[in-house]
């Protein structure tokens, strides 16, 4: 296997490639087997015997709702959304088979996905295993979305194949039409497997059912990659993840009706909804690969006020068979996910309305509460082990972190006995029971960015000035803040740069908290009661030698750390700009075109200050 440079991962992501293309010659296999899924019970969490029970109980969650949001009335029994991509429907409930699992990966020196967690892939939409870069993107009408295999040598790139996924998807049904960009959400690699993530929609008259798909592609052969099967479950993707060889990918199915959204006003007025969907609890169990999940492996949360569920499904990879070894659904808000290679962990907001202004008193201080389910994975079994809830809501995956049998999580809340933000650090035990905490960090701020190292948390709050606090986690029981450095601008994302350095990329600010552009911090975490500021690198918003006299400015590494590529050992930071402007003239009208410049710039850290090493600009067509 022989080593890709950096610059080969850039130039075959932006690089037009005319070598010839392979042929899917595979089949898609019939998914329905006799398998019959492990049950688990969590207080918290009931489940039902019968579709009956289990739509009056959530029939009676939404009646009891009172959050100002009005839900209509439940659909007529003769309203039922249908799965229409999967021909037959097997009983009572899905049943599935399964494949043994499979050999990891062997490492070498190249570029992996910004992954959270070692050991725990996330999905992308580029991935290579130091010989072949894999990628996959919409295209457009022609092309729906194609799957690239690329040979890179030294630096020399070569179009092995290419595969339009979405054509052959869309000859299995009349039905099937992409959601989004040409429907394509991310890919895993597993070996000699490649796992596409799609999402799309049934539509039956004036009715429409997101659902997630998932296709295996075989790509042993670089050249002639077969669709080896296909799998699909009920509602919008949320996530995946791979851990221990098995694939899990989160939904959040709803069980709504889909009005055409051009008619929603006429709709509405006629049939006297104030909001454009309506509960069809005649929907209310997510499909796997066609049938309904049994209510054996539904859950309602005690909480719930939502016609959400989460649906968790399971696959086992490094076989031939990929059938799914399990799967559950759990009525309640799906949230942020974060997962480590033993558990996966789902954070749901849940709101609290404070009625002091009403005839009775409420007792609830924080606006906003985070329930959170922790679910074991064992070799594909899925088992919801504990629920536990905490104050505040959090910004993104890294706000939550598992160590040594503790789970960690940052959160920021509105109080309203003190009429402010407030942003918390919480530690919870396996049975997620809150052991410690360290609240009251940013008073008035909000959580920007968290980054857990070991036994050290960083938290970045914002609301003038940012705040980098380190906070001691040594001791669970008792979390202490060891020191707060403010600078103007906050991080929106932080990540490792060796041992004794911590990197920053977010926007910076004026000392009044007015955002002037983006930069990149490198801070001395050597010493976490101490940590300083070495150097700021400032890409500003505006660039008054250039022609135009209006600019935007983003990266997608902003809010998407998969966007990003730090390799601390070869001292390389990768970022993508985008960069907009506009020519006003002295009367505020538009002088002159729109200009986009797309763009990737590689940074480096040396002697003390942030570099720029080179740019490279994207062509878009």
């Amino acid at each position: 296997m022989k080593h890709i440079k950096l610059f080969a991962l850039i130039l075959a992501f932006i690089t037009l490639f005319t070598v010839g293309c392979g042929e899917i010659k595979g089949s898609v296999s019939t998914p329905m087997g006799d398998k019959v899924f492990v049950e688990y019970d969590l207080d918290g969490l009931t489940r039902y015997e019968t579709v009956e029970e289990l739509k009056a109980a959530l029939s009676a969650n939404l009646e009891d709702l009172d959050n100002g949001w009005t839900y209509g009335e439940i659909a007529d029994d003769d309203m039922v959304l249908e799965d229409a991509v999967e021909e037959e429907v097997a009983g009572d409930g899905a049943n599935f088979d399964a494949a043994a699992p499979g050999d990891s990966d062997n490492r070498a020196d190249y570029s992996d996905t910004n992954n959270q967690v070692a050991g725990v892939q996330e999905g992308d939409i580029i991935k290579t295993d130091g010989e072949y870069i894999y990628h996959i993107t919409a295209m457009s009408e022609e092309k729906h979305s194609v799957l690239r295999i690329i040979r890179a040598d030294n630096g020399q790139v070569a179009l092995c194949s290419e595969t339009d996924i979405l054509s052959i998807i869309s000859e299995r049904s009349e039905n099937y039409f992409p959601l989004g960009k040409g429907g394509i959400r991310e890919m895993m690699l597993y070996g000699d497997l490649i796992c596409v993530i799609v999402t799309y929609r049934t539509k039956n008259d004036d009715r429409e059912m997101p659902s997630t798909m998932t296709v295996f592609v075989d790509i042993s052969d670089k050249a002639a990659p077969v669709i080896a099967d296909i799998r699909t479950q009920s509602g919008h993707y949320n996530n995946a993840r791979v851990a221990d060889g098995v694939l899990y990918t989160i939904s959040t199915h709803n069980c709504y009706l889909y009005y055409d959204y051009d008619l929603i006003d006429i709709v509405a007025d006629e049939i006297g909804l104030p909001y454009s969907v309506t509960p069809d609890l005649d929907a209310i169990q997510p499909y796997i690969d066609g049938a309904p999940l049994d209510t054996d492996y539904i859950y309602v949360a005690d909480e719930n006020k939502s016609h959400s569920s989460t649906v968790i499904t399971s696959v086992r990879l490094g076989g031939d068979d990929y059938g799914f070894a399990d799967a559950k659904a759990i009525y309640n808000n799906s949230g942020t996910v974060y997962c480590s290679e033993d558990n996966l962990y789902l954070a749901a907001t849940q709101y609290e309305y404070h009625y002091s202004d009403m005839d009775t008193e409420s007792e609830i201080d924080c606006y906003y509460k985070t329930v959170i389910t922790r679910i074991a994975l064992e070799d594909g079994v899925i088992k919801p082990q504990a629920r536990g809830t905490v104050d505040g809501n959090i910004n993104n995956q890294f706000s939550m972190d598992e160590h040594n049998g503790y789970f960690r999580i940052v959160t920021t809340g509105y109080y309203y006995s003190v009429q402010m933000n407030k942003s918390n650090l919480y530690i919870l035990d396996a049975n997620l029971d809150i052991v410690g905490k360290s609240e009251d960090l940013g008073l008035t701020e909000t959580v920007r960015s968290v980054r857990f190292m070991g036994d050290i948390g960083y938290v970045v709050t914002f609301r003038q000035t940012d705040p980098l606090y380190a906070i001691d986690l040594s001791d669970p029981a008792d979390p202490k803040v060891l020191s707060e450095l403010k600078i103007n601008g906050f991080s929106s994302y932080m990540h490792p740069y060796g041992d004794e350095l911590l990197l920053g990329f977010g926007y910076d600010a004026t000392i009044e908290g007015s955002i002037t552009g983006l930069k990149l911090t490198m801070f001395d975490n050597s010493d976490p009661a101490d940590v300083t500021e070495l150097d700021t690198y400032v890409i500003p918003y505006n660039i008054t030698e250039e022609y135009y006299n209006s600019y935007y400015l983003y990266s997608p590494a902003l809010d998407n750390h998969k966007a990003i590529l730090v390799n601390a050992g070869k001292n390389i930071i990768g970022i993508p700009f985008l960069r907009e402007g506009w020519y006003y003239g002295d009367d505020g009208k538009l002088e002159d075109d729109y200009c986009a410049n797309y763009y990737y710039s590689f940074f480096g850290f040396e002697d003390g200050q942030i570099v720029e090493y080179a740019k490279v600009t994207l062509d878009m067509g």
